[in-house]
């Protein structure tokens, strides 16, 4: 006969084997889902999380994305800034500043751009990922062909990928979810922290790379102690306009692509200005995110008469407007 205390104990028993079972599924769960705190994190917090700190990267030839990694910089792709010495940063709250590239580095694919604006920099994933894992591939597809906020695709890393010499793993392949305006974005846990940088898009869309976290953050590392050893892939502006009448009306332009008012504003004659101040003038360019020249040569019948097709971009209430204008110049030298 079992007595009243020996069914407790029996009770009891069964109760603590049933715990200790659900703990372990438990575990198992939060272990496959990427950890506890992975398990607790809701993509939409963790997307207004990360919002500020990721950017539009805007030049003259494309657009692409980049985020906040240390205070005041910018990590993105190269070939989103390789023809763009000044890129435009464009924030979450649609205010923009010209940007410096720092470094760059055509064979990593990776750049740093220096601003003035300082936004909390995003944390770095160092425990790796693995295949099978969910990741949020952030960024800002069609660059300024397409408006709106930060696009966060979910996807699933699928793979890791060789192409450095060494044989090394230096992509993280995704099943998707990458577009062209993405790259330079962070590739990120459903927590918000980096374990990449979206990179290309593969097969119709069908794959996207994503360059490791891990790795690009040593060469982040080697490009912040000798800025110097990465400076000569950076895309340089020549200002000369006392070399010819064409290079007097590039540099104007130029100047108005770097944002620099001041020395633009000095090649225009008095008879151009009239009575306008330079900052009546100025207030025309407070939406001006970027001007590019397409193309730009002296009239073969009055080599003073410059014939410029120019491109712009305007930033106008949250709206990209972009136009292109065609006209000419008469340069004179005033002594």
């Amino acid at each position: 006969m079992i007595g009243v205390g020996m069914v407790m104990i029996l009770i009891l028993a069964v109760s603590l084997a049933v715990s200790i079972y659900l703990l372990i599924r438990v575990k198992k769960i939060e272990i496959a889902l990427g950890g506890r705190i992975q398990l607790e994190c809701i993509r939409q917090a963790t997307i207004e999380k990360v919002r500020p700190s990721i950017v539009r990267v805007v030049g003259g030839a494309g657009d692409g994305s980049g985020f906040f990694f240390r205070q005041h910089l910018i990590a993105t792709n190269y070939h989103v800034v390789a023809d763009e010495p000044s890129p435009k940063i464009v924030y979450s709250d649609n205010q923009f500043e010209t940007g410096r590239v720092l470094a760059a580095d055509p064979d990593s694919d990776l750049a740093i751009i220096k601003v003035e604006r300082d936004i909390k920099p995003l944390e770095w994933n160092k425990d790796g990922v693995q295949e099978g894992d969910e990741v949020l591939a952030t960024g800002f597809p069609l660059g300024i062909g397409l408006e709106g906020d930060l696009t966060a695709n979910m996807t699933t890393i699928t793979g890791q990928r060789a192409f450095d010499t060494q044989g090394r793993d230096t992509f993280l392949q995704v099943d998707g979810g990458l577009i062209e305006g993405m790259s330079g974005g962070p590739l990120l846990t459903k927590c918000g922290q980096v374990v990449g940088i979206n990179n290309a898009q593969l097969a119709d869309h069908a794959i996207g790379l994503a360059i490791q976290g891990i790795r690009a953050l040593a060469i982040f590392g080697s490009m912040m102690t000798s800025p110097s050893q990465y400076s000569d892939a950076i895309a340089r502006i020549n200002f000369e306009p006392d070399k010819s009448p064409r290079d007097t009306v590039l540099a104007y332009y130029n100047y108005l692509k770097v944002r620099n008012f001041q020395e633009a504003y000095k090649l225009l004659s008095a008879n151009f200005v009239g009575d306008v101040s330079y900052d009546d003038w100025r207030k025309g360019f407070v939406f001006s995110l970027d001007t590019s020249v397409l193309s730009v040569k002296a009239d073969p019948r009055n080599r003073n008469r410059i014939l410029i097709h120019l491109g712009s971009t305007d930033l106008i209430e949250g709206r990209f407007v972009v136009r292109t204008f065609e006209g000419s110049w008469l340069v004179q030298k005033v002594r």
